[in-house]
């Protein structure tokens, strides 16, 4: 398959400065929806175990339902389309897709999420040299599968470490696919409008309705009987 402009001179810098293999973003490469034979199946998203809210409450959760799946690989590939036609890298070159994340984001109602994408350390190399070659940072396009079968967007910076914050009004399915884009084609610039790694996300986490209502019943009930019989204080035992 054809190599991208951009894949072939990384890796002939790569061979000549710190020997890195040519094959550098291969796996990446074979994404590339717009390609005759491209190929995308939902085996093939990088779904790490690993990756972690590390700020706030929550967890992570695979997905396992096979309805949501196809709907994640569709979404996948429409990023893909999107980055490659409406977004530029630093070089003014129309962007990749660098990796791609697919979980289950659960216990959070709504708010910001803080999450570390736990790779392997050939992948984590491979990212730097992008990064260092191209003198730019690495961007995710985040999206979120919300209860109206929509796809709802933002964006984030990832940190050097390689940690990320989203923010959405709800949380369920969330993929991230990380880009060497800086730029959407009409000049609005990513690190404008992408979300920045926060310590505190704040966080409404979901709550049972039934244990919302009997406590609020108890407080209704307390201030009833204090009323009743005619207490002036508040007395906690």
């Amino acid at each position: 398959m054809k190599l991208s402009k951009k894949i072939i001179t990384l890796a002939l810098a790569a061979v000549m400065t710190i020997g890195m293999s040519s094959t550098a973003f291969a796996a990446n490469e074979s994404m590339d929806a717009g390609s005759s034979d491209y190929t995308f199946n939902y085996d093939d998203v990088n779904i790490y175990g690993g990756v972690k809210i590390i700020a706030g409450s929550g967890s992570i959760a695979d997905i396992t339902d096979t309805a949501i799946q196809d709907k994640v690989v569709a979404r996948i590939e429409a990023v893909i389309k999107d980055l490659n036609t409406n977004f530029l890298d630093a070089q003014g070159l129309s962007a990749v897709s660098l990796a791609t994340f697919a979980f289950d984001v659960q216990g959070i109602e709504s708010g910001e999420v803080t999450v570390a994408l736990d790779m392997d350390q050939e992948t984590i190399d491979e990212l730097n040299a992008w990064k260092e070659y191209y003198q730019t940072d690495i961007y995710a396009y985040v999206s979120h599968l919300n209860a109206a079968g929509e796809w709802e967007t933002c964006f984030s910076k990832v940190t050097d470490d390689y940690k990320l914050t989203f923010k959405f009004d709800s949380y369920s399915p969330v993929v991230i696919v990380l880009t060497d884009g800086t730029q959407k084609t009409d000049g609005t610039q990513l690190a404008d409008i992408a979300l920045a790694y926060n310590d505190n996300p704040v966080q409404q986490v979901a709550k049972s309705p039934k244990t919302a209502d009997n406590m609020m019943f108890v407080i209704v009930l307390a201030a009833g009987c204090a009323l009743a019989l005619g207490t002036k204080k508040v007395v906690t035992r």
